[in-house]
């Protein structure tokens, strides 16, 4: 769909709503001053929630703001802030269903806002598209993201037809992609999977900022080992990871050439088993090989909760942030 900016800025029926709340401040612009006082209330609360939850710390003071545009439409439609180093003030322009531009569509722009706040374009410190788009529609986890996409990832994962994370993802940019189904659903997953490896943002950031300021594929090999492995390790960490959250538990009988075998999903009817945490009171010296193993895979234990069925030998790592999906491995 083609976002007309000139409607905005055309356009002499909106009623502008504005209001100082701590140290942020948010000035919206809406067909009606209900919408209006609506968007901005919600638009504060996710505005901090967004900040917290990825910097781990509240907007600074310092902060520019954000001014929002909305128009009711049928059909969803968002154009994300420019922060150049001379803008005085974000601008978002949205367009969709009310309910949307209160929500879903609310809480995706204004997290590209607040990445937009802390890396400006233009500087060694700038996140690529990809995260930019990962972590958007991350943050917005909510069915308008559409069944599509995982029916997208799905039939990679069964038919072993994976698009090339370096030339259709990393190097490449969402408005320019030939396919951008294929690149919002790699953007996505790609970001659930790092998170799920290591959920600490600061580590998530670094990679990406890393592979924006990469050329070869030895400048990838390096932003890949923030996560302790060669970029090519990733990807097929990154197969094996969707293989098991989205393919191997809907066709088990189904493999692929990127999933090795010693991991295995759950069944359907038992996804998270119900056994405790393990600790070192239960048995110090299986509590020590599932950690050995769990490092071997390449997860760091401490920044799980640690689930192991005696009977499948299954292990389930939960990320004790509360970020990021669990992941399944099965201990040999």
């Amino acid at each position: 769909m083609d976002f007309n900016i000139s409607d905005f800025f055309s356009t002499d029926y909106f009623i502008c709503g504005r209001i100082r709340v701590k140290r942020s401040f948010c000035h919206i612009c809406a067909p009606t001053q209900e919408l209006a006082d609506t968007i901005l209330k919600n638009a504060e609360e996710y505005r901090e929630k967004i900040t917290i939850t990825w910097f781990k710390k509240p907007i600074p003071s310092n902060a520019k703001p954000c001014t929002i545009y909305a128009k009711i439409a049928k059909k969803p439609c968002g154009f994300g802030p420019i922060n150049s180093p001379k803008a005085k003030y974000l601008s978002i322009l949205m367009e969709g269903p009310e309910e949307q531009l209160q929500s879903s569509l609310l809480k995706h722009e204004l997290t590209h806002a607040v990445l937009k706040m802390h890396f400006t374009e233009g500087t060694d410190q700038e996140i690529p598209s990809w995260a930019h788009e990962g972590i958007a529609i991350f943050a917005n986890n909510s069915d308008d993201f559409g069944l599509k996409k995982r029916d997208t990832i799905m039939t990679w994962v069964k038919t072993d037809t994976w698009p090339d994370l370096k030339k259709d993802l990393i190097f490449s940019y969402a408005a320019n992609s030939s396919d951008i189904n294929a690149f919002y659903t790699s953007a996505h997953y790609f970001t659930r999977f790092l998170l799920s490896l290591n959920p600490d943002t600061d580590i998530f950031f670094a990679f990406a900022q890393a592979t924006n300021q990469a050329k070869t594929k030895t400048d990838l090999d390096a932003a890949a080992k923030k996560y302790g492995v060669s970029f090519d390790v990733l990807e097929q960490q990154w197969h094996t990871w969707a293989a098991n959250e989205y393919g191997v538990k809907n066709n088990p009988q189904k493999s692929t050439k990127s999933m090795p075998q010693k991991k295995s999903a759950a069944a359907p009817q038992d996804p998270k088993p119900m056994n405790p945490p393990i600790t070192a009171q239960s048995n110090p010296t299986l509590d020590n090989t599932i950690n050995a193993y769990i490092k071997k895979e390449g997860y760091n234990p401490k920044l799980y909760i640690i689930h192991f069925n005696q009977k499948t030998r299954q292990i389930t790592l939960e990320p004790k942030s509360g970020i990021g999906a669990s992941i399944l491995l099965r201990l040999p």
